[in-house]
């Protein structure tokens, strides 16, 4: 199996984009500077190889920084002088694949091609490293064959930075940041060997990793923010630094964000359900938990969990306790506790123990009268049962499904003895029976291997061999890792038995799957393993046998079997988002609501930041948001079918009001599993004259071709090309630094003198022709007429490779607004969409969530007895199909029903039937307003090849706000 990549995906290009546009000006071809030396396509000779060559000044940079944050929308909160920048994107969005990428295109557009990948942990390493593997292909597609290195520096092997220095190729190294951040010492045999001389290499390892003037790519950033560490990384001489993470302590000079609310929102990434499992409170029971221990309080403290006594009966709370106190007190005289006393709290940093005076002794996070083993079994049947049925689903689909258990100890899993005996611990026994049950009992039809051969675990070990609980960070890892990654593809693969994975820490951060559905955290509540790092391991989308990625969100859900209850999980994963992300979930920003359309006299106007600041106003006053802007969410209860939204004065705004409120509450993404409902089938209407007259007509598939004359995009484009901002001549600085000589190497101490001046350019001009051909697939001939009569070619011999950046751009605009406007579908004799569908996955079993579903009440017009809808608009439609008298059958068309197009596939939204004086069929999407201006451009695109899809056809399509624009 080969993983495979879209080249294609939008905020990916804005990502990349926002890198490479920062060097907008950047000389190609040979430049001579000031002192003489050459640059050549962005490389510098130096004593050791070759260097990166920025020839612009720091102030050009900055100029385009500001440029690029205005495009995309975002600013710095900490803007400093160094090339110095942040790019955010959400855990399971592709930043590796980014970052990778954007080397490329910095080497692709500018010559550049010393790249430093920094990382914070072999997991990450791991990574990294596989997907310059699995990625090698992809990337040389794109950038015609373009050849690159890549290594691993490893401290037993420090001649490789040699070949990193002296390659001509694009170079990728990637570095722990412990092979390099600690100080040399005093002398030449102390210290990391990177900073020692070798007489093999002729020098020390950092001066040739230093001279090549390297990009540094950090990958999780906020796990190296320490003072050795950029330190260390200051060390390496960087051209610039490009920090990577989904949480950044310090953004730094932020380019691009893409935060967990629009990851969810785009379904850029699964959506999360979580299974809480608990026992009833058997309030009778001296029930204690032991949840963490304080050796900084004198005497020392801890924290334990009780039933403490309250007005209703007992509750479960959280009380401190030191030695000396009686659960009897602390529990406000609960006589469960009447012989329950501290006689010992030991804090030793892992090895924590909670002692009582009748004998009793707890361990961190263990528990005692709370029916913990029950729990956990449950907990374990629930996994397997929810990953069997998820198998079931995906039946016939090419999907392998992958289930991971994140466990305390590795003794609970397997137990490894001596001689290398092993023996399935309690939690291996209960997985193997909860699985051969199921299996035989419900699930023969998929669980057809049997239980021994489908799960594993990857655990670090230690010297002997044996498996041990690690943080994830040392040397023991690193096989663990290995093999992993190694599998990755293998994993994915269905033939391959494996499908439940067992984990301690070695799975917590640098790996996930993207196939992984279902994950059962077996760790305590108190664990220091965060919901995010948990859940990030199963966020990416699903990809098949084919190595495609999966984006049907019917199949895209996340479910967390977790002991701690539904609503105490998405509160501490929403505290983890605000105090990593910055996202503040909950809080209406008085200006939210500008860009909304509402209707004055005949047009659709924005509602403005007054306008906005007025519905603010009036939501705070209605009690929907608090003085800060908060949403109440006892108050706005969109999930309740009883709920009626009132916005006095702002009516013919409300409905997309109550939409962008829901954005801000964290339950739209993260759901219980009861939450869902199994649609039911209505099998006679599926078999009804309605509905089959209706599929006949739209069930045609069709392919699309492409019309236009040259002569049309000659015109389009120069008139383009005529329209670009005027491009200034490039220029280069010229630096004067001091630099000192240390222990740990040579470093720059302080810039003594600057200069910028307007370069001078020798050799020959770039192939103009030939790198816009490879942009565009034109051909050399009809370029030439476009340079030809576009008038501005002398902004290209100023500073070519910006024109030919930006000319490349306007061509390929005009070539794509030609496609949409010149796009012809025909039909495929004998293709259609098999009706049959709808009954094959009805037997599956649809799930959907309650609180986006509406009810059908004419339950003989629809396929099912709930129609899903994502927003008010079309939850309002659905309802006046149904209730209007003259529409005799109404479905939301299925996801599988997609249109080809030149912007990627379209799924329409509504399909119905009518009958008043005749029996009408119509097609139609709905939209929030009908003013293209105010739609996203790929919006409109769709709906356009959507249109001409449909009038291929014969049939009756449009996009509406409302059933009342649709005449029949």
């Amino acid at each position: 199996m080969k993983l495979k990549f879209d080249p294609s995906l939008d905020y990916q290009h804005t990502a990349i984009s926002a890198i490479a546009d920062l060097f907008e000006g950047q000389a190609t071809g040979t430049v001579e500077t000031e002192t003489g030396a050459a640059i050549t396509d962005g490389l510098i000779q130096t004593e050791h190889g070759l260097g990166n060559a920025i020839t612009l000044s720091n102030e050009q940079i900055f100029e385009n920084l500001k440029a690029v944050q205005e495009a995309n929308d975002v600013s710095s909160a900490r803007n400093i002088e160094e090339l110095d920048f942040a790019v955010e994107m959400e855990t399971g969005t592709g930043k590796t694949y980014v970052y990778l990428r954007s080397a490329f295109e910095l080497a692709h557009r500018y010559g550049f091609r010393k790249f430093i990948i920094v990382v914070p942990s072999v997991a990450i390493r791991e990574g990294v490293l596989k997907s310059l593997e699995v990625m090698g292909d992809h990337f040389r597609s794109l950038y015609d064959a373009m050849p690159f290195n890549f290594d691993l520096y490893d401290s037993k092997h420090p001649s490789r930075v040699r070949q990193f220095a002296g390659g001509q190729h694009l170079q990728f190294l990637v570095m722990n940041i412990q092979a390099f951040i600690k100080d040399a010492g005093e002398g030449e045999t102390s210290g990391n060997i990177i900073y020692r001389d070798s007489d093999k290499m002729g020098g020390k390892p950092i001066e040739f990793l230093s001279q090549t003037n390297p990009f540094v790519i950090i990958d999780e950033p906020q796990r190296m923010d320490t003072d050795k560490a950029a330190a260390a990384i200051q060390r390496l001489n960087p051209a610039a630094i490009f920090r990577y993470s989904a949480t950044h302590k310090d953004t730094r000079n932020l380019l691009f964000r893409l935060g967990p609310v629009e990851a969810f929102e785009r379904q850029l990434v699964k959506r999360i359900e979580v299974d809480s499992i608990g026992a009833d409170d058997r309030s009778s029971d001296p029930y204690v938990k032991f949840l963490k221990a304080d050796h900084t309080k004198s005497p020392i403290q801890a924290q334990v969990e009780i039933f403490k006594m309250a007005a209703g009966g007992p509750k479960r709370g959280k009380v401190t306790v030191k030695k000396g106190d009686t659960l009897f007190q602390k529990s406000k005289e609960n006589p469960a506790y009447s012989d329950l006393m501290i006689s010992d709290i030991d804090a030793t940093p892992n090895a924590e123990r909670l002692h009582f005076q009748n004998g009793l002794k707890l361990k961190l996070h263990e528990e005692m009268g709370g029916a913990a083993d029950d729990v956990t079994k449950l907990m374990i049947e629930r996994a397997v049962e929810h990953h069997l049925r998820k198998e079931r689903e995906m039946k016939g689909r090419g999907i392998k499904v992958l289930t991971l258990f994140f466990l305390d100890r590795v003794a609970d899993y397997r137990i490894y003895g001596d001689n290398n005996t092993t023996s399935l611990g309690q939690v291996g026994k209960w997985f193997e029976e909860a699985y051969s049950e199921l299996a035989e009992k419900h699930y023969s039809d998929v669980a057809t291997y049997p239980a021994e051969a489908v799960h594993d675990g990857y655990f670090s070990k230690d010297g002997k061999g044996k498996p041990k609980e690690t943080t994830g960070k040392t040397k023991a890892d690193e096989d663990t890792y290995h093999l992993i990654m190694t599998h990755k593809e293998r994993l994915l693969d269905p033939q391959t038995p494996l499908r439940f994975i067992f984990s301690h820490s070695a799975l917590a951060e640098g790996w996930d799957n993207p196939n992984v559905f279902q994950i059962c955290v077996l760790q305590a509540v108190g664990s220091t393993m965060r919901r995010r790092q948990q859940i990030g391991r199963g966020l990416r989308l699903p990809v098949n046998t084919e190595g495609e990625r999966v984006k049907d969100q019917s199949v895209n859900r996340l479910v967390v079997i977790s002991n701690e209850d539904y609503q105490s999980f998405a509160k501490t994963l929403q505290s983890e988002y605000e105090g990593e992300s910055g996202v503040k979930f909950g809080e209406v920003a008085r200006d939210a609501f500008a860009k909304m359309i509402r209707k004055v006299g005949d047009s659709d106007e924005p509602l403005g930041v007054d306008g906005s600041n007025e519905v603010w106003e009036t939501l705070r006053s209605q009690g929907y948001l608090d003085g800060k802007g908060v949403v109440d969410t006892d108050k706005f209860r969109p999930d309740d079918l009883t709920f009626v939204f009132e916005l006095p004065g702002h009516d013919d705004i409300a409905k997309p009001v109550k939409d962008e409120l829901r954005r801000y509450l964290i339950s739209r993404h993260v759901r219980p599993t009861r939450d869902k409902r199994t649609l039911s089938f209505r099998k006679q209407v599926h078999m009804g004259d309605d509905f089959k007259a209706l599929w006949d007509r739209i069930s045609q598939k069709t392919r699309y071709r492409v019309e236009f004359s040259t002569d049309d995009l000659i015109a389009k484009a120069v008139e383009r090309i005529k329209g670009m901002e005027h491009i200034s001549p490039l220029v280069i600085s010229a630096q004067k630094v001091a630099v000192s000589v240390e222990h740990s190497g040579v470093a720059a101490s302080g810039v003594l003198d600057r200069k910028v001046s307007t370069s001078r350019l020798t050799g020959k001009l770039p192939d103009i022709l030939g790198q816009l051909q490879r942009e565009t697939e034109l051909t050399r001939s009809t370029l030439a007429e476009i340079l030809k009569q576009c008038g501005k070619l002398g902004e290209f011999i100023g500073n070519p490779q910006t024109f030919i950046l930006h000319a490349a751009r306007e061509i390929q605009g005009a070539l794509h607004d030609l496609m949409i406007d010149g796009i012809q579908y025909e039909k495929i004799d004998g293709v259609h969409y098999e009706m049959a569908r709808f009954e094959q996955e009805a037997e599956k079993g649809i799930t959907r969530y309650l609180n986006r579903l509406y009810e059908v009440k004419n339950k003989n017009r629809s396929l099912y007895d709930f129609v899903e809808y994502d927003s008010e608009v079309e939850r309002d439609f659905a309802e006046a199909l149904d209730v209007n008298e003259h529409v005799k059958f109404f479905c939301k068309l299925p996801g599988w029903f997609v249109i080809d197009t030149p912007v990627g596939p379209y799924n329409p939204d509504w399909a119905f039937v009518t009958e008043r004086h005749d029996k009408l069929f119509f097609v139609r999407e709905t939209k929030s307003t009908l003013e293209r201006g105010k739609r996203r451009q790929q919006e409109n695109q769709k709906t356009d090849c959507g249109k001409k899809h449909f009038a291929t056809l014969g049939e009756d399509y449009a996009v509406v706000t409302e059933l009342a624009e649709v005449e029949f």
